[in-house]
């Protein structure tokens, strides 16, 4: 217990800093007692930077966090899965089915019109987002489906 604790420590102490300094460093420079101010709620700060910090560089800095920790623990899953420390995605082909997703969201918007989706800004990013998920979890759903058959027999 104690040894993993030990461990565990300097992992959780360097994702704070790795966290804050994500915060500090962007093209705009913010002083840190600023955003000390500014997380913590205390103090007069601008109200730009407000704005920068609580909705920008803090999502971004969450979603990166979040991200990274979903993306270690399918890939740990994935790995005991397979007993293999090289896993990954592709071993199924879920990277190939959000591939295939993407593309057929693609040619789908070509033939609807005129439109494309990068035409649509933010609507298009979140149609090719939802695509790839789509196709991953499609993939995924057959997957599960052939082997619960083979394991019936």
């Amino acid at each position: 217990m104690k040894r993993s604790f030990l461990l565990f420590l300097p992992i959780a102490l360097l994702i704070l800093v790795f966290f804050l300094l994500n915060l500090i460093w962007e093209t705009i420079s913010i002083p840190i007692r600023s955003i000390w101010n500014i997380l913590w709620g205390i103090g007069e700060e601008s109200a730009i930077w407000e704005n920068i910090i609580w909705k920008s560089r803090f999502p971004q800095t969450l979603t990166a966090l979040v991200t990274g920790a979903g993306l270690s623990i399918s890939g740990l899953q994935m790995q005991t899965v397979f007993r293999n420390p090289l896993a990954g995605p592709s071993e199924l082909g879920i990277s190939s089915g959000a591939s295939l997703g993407v593309a057929f969201i693609i040619l789908l918007s070509g033939t609807i019109g005129s439109t494309a989706l990068s035409k649509l800004g933010f609507f298009g990013e979140v149609a090719i987002s939802i695509a790839a998920i789509t196709g991953a979890m499609l993939v995924m759903a057959i997957i599960i489906g052939i082997s619960q058959r083979v394991w019936a027999m």
